[in-house]
């Protein structure tokens, strides 16, 4: 849904048509460019820039265009970096909020190209692919052909490795679509998201949107038992499931409280108790007695309290009361 996937680049497309009428001869003229061969490749470049400008924020252009959708996508293919990119924004324009577009785009062939820009060393493509990616995994019927198509592993390498915030945050976009799909999801966890996740969420602002998709990605990924296991194992990441909690957004904390319910006396955090265990838990049943939100933030507010100062048991205990 394009909720998800309201391309966060610059070159995305706004909400409505605030497009005044494009002439018919303008169009004609466009599409006449870039479906014939016969002209030369700078024509053609041109004939994409033109279409990206002015399906940017009209959508009676981006159905009018929609013919223009298998020459753009042969011209990912090209050697020229530039018709590459000019052909891919123009792609993504056409996508954003117009399923039929992307349904149809993913069907001419476009993934293998936009993948491979992925990977392929120029931080430009591999921008604007990331952004396809998380405008055309908006569409359900496409998901399991997108993740099908390798495109996961260079997704989550983008996580840790991006090169700016913005394709980190597509990436996220991209996964958090795809793993609505149980086979995306296990390959999601094969390329071990949760360290990358983890450090997205230590670095952002709790209340972010960067950080409610990261806490929407661990929800699906804490379901498994390995997920749950990379996440305890992961330095500050259980503590940063508490600082989600304390500062997130509502939308955040419903996250927060759903992998509290997955952990359940987990064995890696299984730890001797020490003499302060019984006060702890006369605490948690304490607070629950008036609301199970208090329980959690006292567990939390004890363990930040002891972090640092050997008291391993002390904060073990308070997760295994938190996750119970």
């Amino acid at each position: 849904m394009d909720s998800l996937t309201t391309t966060s680049v610059s070159t995305a497309a706004g909400d409505g048509d605030h497009t005044p009428t494009t002439p018919t001869t303008i169009i004609t003229h466009t599409l006449r460019l870039i479906q014939d061969d016969n002209h030369d490749p700078y024509s053609k470049i041109e004939a994409a820039k033109e279409i990206r400008r002015l399906t940017k924020t009209s959508q009676r252009c981006r159905r009018q265009f929609s013919d223009a959708i298998v020459p753009l996508v042969s011209m990912l293919r090209s050697p020229s970096i530039e018709a590459k990119a000019a052909a891919l924004l123009a792609l993504l324009n056409l996508a954003v909020q117009d399923e039929t577009n992307k349904i149809s785009i993913v069907d001419a062939g476009a993934l293998e190209p936009i993948v491979t820009f992925l990977h392929l060393g120029n931080l430009n493509l591999q921008e604007h692919a990331t952004a396809s990616l998380a405008t055309l995994s908006a569409t359900l019927v496409k998901r399991s052909t997108i993740g099908a198509s390798g495109a996961i592993p260079f997704l989550v390498e983008l996580l840790g490795h991006g090169n700016t915030p913005q394709v980190k945050m597509d990436a996220i976009m991209a996964l958090c679509n795809l793993s609505s799909e149980p086979p995306n999801l296990a390959l999601i966890l094969q390329s071990h998201p949760i360290p990358y996740l983890v450090n997205i969420l230590k670095s952002s602002k709790k209340s972010s949107k960067i950080s409610e998709r990261c806490t929407s990605l661990l929800e699906s990924l804490v379901g498994f038992e390995e997920g749950r296991v990379s996440l305890t194992s992961e330095e500050g990441g259980v503590l940063a499931v508490v600082e989600v909690l304390e500062r997130g957004s509502p939308q955040n904390r419903e996250h927060a409280d759903f992998w509290s319910l997955q952990f359940k006396e987990p064995q890696t955090l299984r730890r001797k108790h020490t003499h302060c265990c019984d006060y702890y838990e006369s605490l948690r049943t304490r607070d629950q007695s008036s609301s199970p939100t208090r329980s959690r933030t006292s567990c939390a507010i004890l363990y930040r309290r002891s972090k640092g100062r050997s008291k391993m048991g002390m904060q073990s205990r308070c997760w295994q009361i938190w996750f119970k």
